[in-house]
């Protein structure tokens, strides 16, 4: 029969090994638990991918992978305009147009669909600008600025058309020489008015009374505009606009 004082002696070792052990195992758990929350803390996103990837600084959010995309939210038009205020920049997949769609925080915009060739873009369908519901191929409500040569139409021998204007003021006469700077070859059409002191503009065609008549002819180098004492004393020294339709 065992001493009751050396039983007891064993259990307390007993005990002591138990204790001690558990607490390696405590301070094991927790130094991996602090490895964890330091690498996290240096981590500014979420990094989801094989081989244990690494977020990008920049990322709250980085997804890797060369085999697999991601899904954002699919829905159709009607689930779309239902969800309950959305936020500036929620983005979803309608279903109802395959197409994407971001709220800018006042409505919900089509992501930009134009494709590209190259350094050229491109959609197919109407375009419109100030217009939501355009009816031709480019449809604008508003001035629109060319800078380059407008081609009108698509047979090969069609020319490319640019128009200039030109603002100036007539001389005291009997003729003023305006240049025009082009070459004459290529002007096709002109159309000339000259304002007169009341604010009216009038043009060659004009048949008011006889002092705001004028007539002009076309040079080489420049527009000669004859405005005789006779014939047209009241374009003396005023405004003249010269609109000149011209091929490439």
């Amino acid at each position: 029969m065992e001493h009751p004082e050396r039983h007891f002696a064993t259990r307390v070792g007993r005990f002591r090994r138990d204790l001690l052990d558990g607490l390696f195992s405590l301070l094991i758990a927790l130094a991996i638990v602090a490895l964890v929350a330091c690498e996290a803390a240096g981590q500014t996103g979420v990094a989801i991918g094989t081989a244990n990837p690494t977020a990008d600084p920049s990322a709250a959010l980085d997804v890797q992978s060369t085999t697999q995309g991601m899904l954002f939210p699919r829905m159709s038009a009607t689930q779309r305009n239902a969800i309950a205020a959305p936020a500036t920049g929620l983005i979803v997949f309608d279903t109802s147009v395959n197409e994407f769609f971001l709220f800018d925080g006042a409505q919900w915009r089509q992501w930009d669909d134009w494709s590209r060739n190259g350094t050229d873009v491109y959609r197919m369908g109407n375009v419109g600008i100030g217009v939501a519901d355009p009816a031709f191929a480019l449809d604008v409500n508003g001035g629109a600025r060319v800078q380059d040569y407008t081609k009108l139409g698509d047979d090969a021998a069609t020319p490319a058309i640019r128009q200039k204007l030109i603002t100036t003021n007539l001389g005291a006469g009997p003729s003023t020489s305006i240049a025009h700077g082009l070459d004459q070859s290529k002007i096709i059409g002109t159309s000339m008015r000259v304002q007169l002191a009341g604010g009216s503009w009038v043009d060659e065609s004009s048949t008011g009374g006889t002092s705001s008549k004028f007539l002009w002819k076309l040079t080489s180098t420049s527009y000669v505009v004859s405005h005789t004492a006779a014939s047209g004393s009241a374009l003396a020294n005023r405004p003249v606009r010269i609109l000149i339709t011209y091929m490439q």
